[in-house]
């Protein structure tokens, strides 16, 4: 069942000088519609609501995810320019290894703990 909107506010105004009995028929056909039609938006909304939520907190997650990853990165190039840096410091090439080993084996231990990668 559907009912015309704009006839159904045009009774409601010819009703305030209309055949009162009439209009009161009709507004009881109204308004069980009205009311279902209502309900079911106000079903939708809340659905579109949770919907809304659900997604604004994947977003949220999602980007504490890349925010972490990128400081991770940065944390990476920096103990990749450092042990750089300090191979160029040392006249044994072995020991400039040595120390390029550590600085990165330091820095990824500190980012990647090997008990998130279990």
């Amino acid at each position: 069942m559907s009912r015309d909107w704009q006839k159904d506010m045009e009774l409601i105004k010819v009703g305030e000088t209309s055949d009162i009995p009439y209009c009161i028929s009709e507004f009881k056909n109204m308004l069980p519609y009205y009311h279902q039609q209502y309900a079911a938006l106000e079903k939708e909304h809340a659905y579109a609501k949770q919907q809304a939520i659900m997604w604004n907190d994947k977003a949220v997650a999602e980007k504490e995810r890349a925010d972490k990853a990128e400081a991770r990165e940065q944390k990476l190039r920096e103990a990749i320019d450092k042990a750089i840096r300090e191979y160029g410091l040392w006249h044994d090439e072995g020991s400039g290894a040595n120390v390029m080993v550590e600085i990165l084996h330091n820095a990824v231990s500190s980012l990647y703990p090997k008990e998130e990668t279990k």
